[in-house]
């Protein structure tokens, strides 16, 4: 490897978790105690393509599975112990428990899986070693393809100085739909650091985006709102072009409003303890 090229890898390494730190301060996470239930412990493997690693030695990936993408079908070979590992989705389909099909978005919007009246179809795709997606991207598979074998959600668009927030949303909704847990956890915690490294938060179309995709319930809505109630949000909401999902506006008004009333009975508790024990009488 050319030194030069070497050198230049490994100090914009550097600068890169620099700023992951200093978004860790912001965010609390340097405390362990302080960490939310989407911590996970980042190394050098999460920032740049110099420091792949891969989470299962090669040795141990044996059988290959099929995976047509989109309407043209574009064809992804992936390994079966890693699809299965972190997919429940591919974990099913596999071993003969549902069909692509059998996934469903029922009142509420949350993913579920149908009875199993396609068990034909289910077992076919488990005994050809091939599952068909038409309706996913082709690009937003590839991320996720990236990230099975290397538990990186590093992306150039996304580490960039304003960050493709889309990209990370996009994902996520992918995992909702292939029930990838862990790579659900992962993606939120990756937002919030792009957005506290970045001082940037995600634009109008894509609450639009992440509203549209996901179910009332989603963990990414949750932290997306609360990443808004914890910046200056009437200058975001002014500045930014373009008009924001109704849901995401009333789910961050109930927000500031429940914070807004903590902070007036912290307020009006602040103020009874200075006045405690002092007379009323000038």
């Amino acid at each position: 490897m050319n030194p030069l090229k070497r050198s230049y890898d490994n100090q914009n390494l550097a600068s890169m978790k620099q700023e992951e730190e200093e978004a860790d301060y912001a965010y609390g996470y340097e405390n362990p105690e302080k960490q939310n239930t989407f911590e996970r412990a980042y190394t050098d493997d999460d920032y740049c393509s110099p420091c792949i690693s891969f989470r299962i030695p090669f040795k141990d990936l044996n059988e290959v599975i099929t995976i047509k993408v989109g309407p043209r079908e574009h064809i992804f070979r992936l390994h079966a112990k890693l699809l299965q590992q972190e997919s429940d989705f591919f974990r099913a389909a596999l071993s003969g428990g549902y069909s692509p099909d059998d996934v469903d978005n029922n009142g509420d919007g949350c993913p579920a899986i149908k009875p199993r009246a396609q068990t034909r179809a289910a077992f076919r795709e488990a005994l050809t070693r091939s599952v068909v997606l038409p309706g996913e991207d082709v690009d937003t598979f590839d991320y996720f393809a990236t990230w099975l074998y290397t538990d990186q959600l590093y992306h150039p668009e996304v580490d960039a100085d304003r960050p493709a927030f889309f990209l990370l949303l996009r994902l996520y909704a992918l995992a909702d739909r292939l029930l990838a847990s862990s790579l659900q956890s992962q993606l939120i915690r990756r937002l919030e650091k792009r957005a506290a490294a970045t001082n940037t938060a995600p634009t109008p179309a894509d609450t639009k985006l992440l509203y549209e995709s996901t179910h009332p319930q989603s963990e990414m809505r949750r932290a997306v709102v609360a990443l808004f109630a914890r910046m200056k949000t009437e200058t975001l909401l002014s500045t930014q072009k373009g008009s924001w999902h109704p849901e995401f506006l009333r789910d961050l008004v109930v927000v500031l409003k429940k914070d807004g009333g903590k902070s007036k009975k912290k307020d009006k508790e602040k103020d009874k303890d200075r006045y405690k024990g002092k007379s009323s009488c000038i």
